[in-house]
């Protein structure tokens, strides 16, 4: 009888870095692509201003931390991981501006458009390391090119 053999999986040979970067701030509910503000043109048209800024995963005080970095003076909102996010609540919020992550962005499309005309989202980016593309790469030609076929029992 034959055997199937099992190969096992391939791992990186080291750990690889993953980083995040800021993208474009845009309006909730508009297509980001149609309507990007570079975050510094934001930092700068909201110079003195406060903002709240509410998120709804898993590490809140990065999302915040990244906000602070681009130079933007917050109130903190956090949220707990996945949270439903309330049309009502965000309404009471008094900042001039609510801004959020694209994650919790998801939950607020129906929102009434003039609570959406408060709201910005703020996409971020993880780009990985080039040695782990390359490394991935590498596997998928290893494998992709020898298809597997099932043993055969005699």
């Amino acid at each position: 009888a034959g055997r199937a053999r099992s190969i096992p999986p391939a791992r990186p040979p080291r750990a690889f870095g993953v980083r995040t970067e800021t993208g474009s701030i845009h309006p909730l509910g508009q297509n980001p692509s149609s309507t990007p503000e570079t975050p510094e043109t934001f930092v700068a048209r909201h110079q003195g201003q406060t903002l709240a800024a509410v998120a709804g995963i898993s590490r809140p005080e990065r999302f915040f931390d990244s906000l602070r970095a681009l130079g933007l003076d917050i109130t903190e909102y956090p949220l707990p991981d996945h949270a439903h996010i309330d049309p009502a609540w965000l309404a009471t919020l008094p900042e001039p501006l609510v801004i959020m992550t694209a994650k919790d962005a998801v939950k607020c499309v129906d929102f009434p458009p003039a609570l959406q005309a408060r709201c910005r989202v703020l996409d971020i980016r993880a780009v990985l390391d080039p040695a782990l593309l390359e490394w991935l790469d590498q596997q998928l030609a290893t494998t992709a090119c020898c298809p597997s076929t099932p043993s055969s029992a005699h």
